[in-house]
């Protein structure tokens, strides 16, 4: 049986021949954490430089504590990737976070005061050929 915070959230099976001495359980969403991501209009930007085109894109994550007490999170995104060797796509801002290239995956470690929340912005840039369509959300 599983619980979380005294309170039941169902039931698994436990493998015993597993060898390593640390188990990972999805628990599901944590009711005592809010996170949201928004696109932030202004950070929008689309411009030809010769034949490419550039276009920026960015975003707010807010994630908000609303337990008792502090909590470590680890908060990950990804930036969109391209497997067009002329689709280029940089991070030009992403608040402390580390950045796997090979990956686009964007990751944050923080520990978050009872009641409070934070906010971390994103922004990157793709540089494509104005012949190619790009559809970035």
């Amino acid at each position: 049986s599983l619980f979380l915070e005294g309170a039941f959230v169902g039931r698994s099976v436990l493998d015993t021949d597993q060898v390593e001495d640390t188990l990972t359980l999805s628990l599901g969403q944590d009711p005592g954490i809010r996170v949201t991501r928004k696109k932030v209009e202004e950070y929008t930007q689309r411009n030809f430089i010769g034949t490419t085109m550039l276009e920026q894109q960015g975003y707010v994550i807010t994630v908000r504590n609303l337990k008792a007490k502090p909590v470590n999170l680890i908060i990950q995104d990804q930036l969109p990737l391209s497997v067009n060797s002329q689709i280029r796509v940089e991070p030009l801002s992403i608040a402390e976070g580390q950045y796997q290239d090979s990956t686009g995956v964007l990751t944050w470690e923080l520990m978050l005061p009872p009641a409070e929340s934070k906010t971390i912005e994103v922004q990157y840039e793709v540089r494509y050929p104005s012949k190619e369509r790009v559809l970035l959300y």
